[in-house]
């Protein structure tokens, strides 16, 4: 008797132990969710080597396909931006992800009459909250392609700064590449990013 209950509490604890598992594994992060979350969202900090800062995407429209929204950023001390358009792409090859339509990816290109490619942009990890995402880009408006990790966060969370599960997959990510902040308390004053 003591047996079969050993065996059956044994069942009981693999069994619950095999759906923590389960639980715990990473599925794609979905870049809709996070887009549809966040309408405004800054990127905090960036292992590219650019000039930039104060990069804020404030949403125009985000259908099932495609996102549009325009790019602020400061060069200097000058505010300028660009008005883009996502299309949403899988990095994945998980046919199941693919068939839930959980896209990872947009290709960005400039919004106007000709579209030129800008950038493509992998959402590589998600907080549960949705709120604080890390990023592979790679700029496609030079000749060279060149390629950076950022994390970007919503605009209710900018101030706070990111999650240490946020901060320790772009650091895991980065590998040691110089990082930079890319968000200052000052960004605010743009006004246009408020639109």
């Amino acid at each position: 008797m003591s047996r079969k209950i050993v065996l059956g509490w044994l069942f009981v604890s693999l069994f619950s132990i095999t759906n923590c598992a389960d639980a715990g594994e990473k599925k794609t992060p979905d870049l809709k969710a996070f887009l549809n979350r966040n309408k405004k969202i800054w990127v905090y900090e960036a292992s590219d080597t650019s000039n930039l800062q104060c990069i804020v995407d404030v949403q125009k429209s985000l259908s099932a396909e495609e996102v549009t929204f325009r790019r602020h950023y400061r060069r200097l001390s000058a505010y300028s931006y660009y008005d883009l358009k996502g299309k949403f792409v899988t990095s994945t090859v998980d046919q199941a992800e693919q068939s839930k339509k959980t896209y990872n990816k947009m290709e960005v290109s400039l919004y106007q009459t000709t579209p030129r490619k800008f950038s493509q942009e992998t959402l590589l990890y998600l907080s549960n909250d949705e709120i604080c995402g890390v990023f592979f880009v790679v700029d496609l408006t030079k000749d060279t392609p060149r390629s950076w990790y950022d994390i970007r966060l919503s605009d209710t969370s900018i101030a706070s700064g990111p999650d240490q599960a946020c901060l320790n997959f772009y650091d895991a990510k980065r590998q040691g590449t110089t990082s930079r902040k890319i968000y200052y308390p000052d960004c605010n004053k743009n006004p246009e990013s408020s639109s």
